[in-house]
């Protein structure tokens, strides 16, 4: 035995070398893995922060809203608020407002989550739901939802515009605006092109409420922001809360509904007469959430969240025209503006962050929306650490 030891000593000695070797990789591994400082320099909370905040003074927006999320828990990463509600007040970080464009996000998650429960299916004809609408028996809810009909967008009718500017505060419900859906001709077979029209989310939130037997507003709270935990978001179709954030814009001096040489602030102003396309209202934290939730959680099917991000599209066509949602720079991202408001959301695969930014500015003088131009910027600063 003494011979064995000795004729073997530096093979004993190499194995427990490298036993000590192996135990404090691990160790540092294992002690290391989870430690705040191995994220990039660039998402830290404060560097974060520092970065809209510089965005956000570039920018021609009047206030600007931060909100993120990291890893896969949805918790408060960083919350921030820059510049002015108005003259007097700085924009507060939980105010609600109108998502805008994006709204019609939230009404497409909707249409995939009844999908997914079986109460309707992508392919019903809207016969099926809104009979009385114009070439309801060719449009489908897919068609609805991808921006695919050919519809005329009825914001454009210049006697619906008058009668918004004769009341800016009244709060248009679904039925009186279906009255003023224009019956003209498909500009293009449903599913063959696509064009933007508010049509499609007024006639889409009219079905999906049909087809679950409620309100839109019910059956969004329902099916969608009460199992997403979404505590400040809803359809607007009611007295708005305290604690909304109104935009400005430039506009005409007469006629606020179209974009112009004066900067006015829109708080006497709804745009329920937008439909369901532009009306729902949220925080930036639940913006946030929601988008969070969507790419991490098993709230849709897979077939269904494909269909949202857009993976399955033809094209990279923007939120407009796919599902909801577009890929850009390896990030899913939400975009919108209108009235007085635009919005960007991002979320990154490969850092499992998500976040989102109000602008209370829908666009600057040049036309450019200023969440999307601090969004973007954000997003090519993370990439670009690679």
């Amino acid at each position: 035995m003494k011979h064995f030891v000795i004729r073997h000593t530096k093979f004993i000695f190499l194995g427990i070398v490298v036993s000590i070797l192996l135990v404090g990789v691990w160790f540092k591994i294992a002690s290391s893995s989870d430690k705040p400082q191995s994220l990039p320099p660039l998402l830290t909370a404060e560097a974060l922060s520092e970065l809209v905040g510089a965005l956000a003074e570039d920018s021609s927006a009047t206030g600007v809203v931060f909100s993120s999320l990291l890893g896969s828990q949805a918790n408060v990463y960083t919350q921030v608020a820059f510049g002015q509600l108005n003259e007097h007040t700085k924009m507060p970080l939980g105010a609600q407002f109108y998502l805008a464009d994006a709204s019609h996000a939230m009404l497409v998650t909707l249409l995939l989550r009844l999908h997914d429960l079986q109460v309707v299916t992508l392919d019903d004809a809207l016969a099926q739901y809104v009979p009385e609408a114009p070439h309801a028996s060719v449009i489908t809810l897919r068609n609805l939802a991808n921006q695919a009909t050919g519809l005329t967008d009825y914001l454009r009718e210049q006697a619906f515009q008058r009668q918004v500017e004769q009341a800016p505060t009244r709060l248009w419900r679904s039925d009186e605006l279906l009255t003023w859906l224009p019956n003209q001709p498909l500009s293009f077979i449903p599913g063959n092109d696509y064009r933007y029209s508010a049509t499609n989310g007024l006639l889409l939130g009219e079905a999906l409420a049909r087809a679950t037997n409620m309100s839109l507003s019910d059956a969004l709270k329902e099916y969608l922001f009460v199992p997403l935990g979404l505590e400040d978001t809803r359809y607007s179709d009611s007295v708005l809360p305290n604690n909304v954030s109104f935009g400005y814009r430039y506009a005409h001096p007469q006629f606020a509904f179209k974009p112009g040489p004066t900067f006015i602030h829109l708080q006497n102003w709804r745009i329920e007469w937008s439909g369901p396309s532009k009306s729902v209202m949220a925080s930036t934290h639940d913006v946030t959430r929601f988008m969070h939730l969507m790419m991490t959680s098993s709230f849709l099917s897979q077939e269904s969240k494909r269909l949202l991000i857009g993976l399955d599209a033809s094209e990279n066509r923007g939120w407009q025209t796919g599902l909801g949602k577009s890929q850009h720079l390896g990030g899913t991202v939400i975009r919108g503006n209108a009235h007085g408001v635009s919005i960007f959301v991002g979320y990154l695969p490969e850092y499992d962050l998500s976040f989102s930014l109000l602008a209370n500015l829908d666009a600057s003088r040049s036309g450019a929306n200023p969440a999307e131009l601090i969004g973007m910027r954000v997003l090519e600063s993370i990439y670009g650490m690679r």
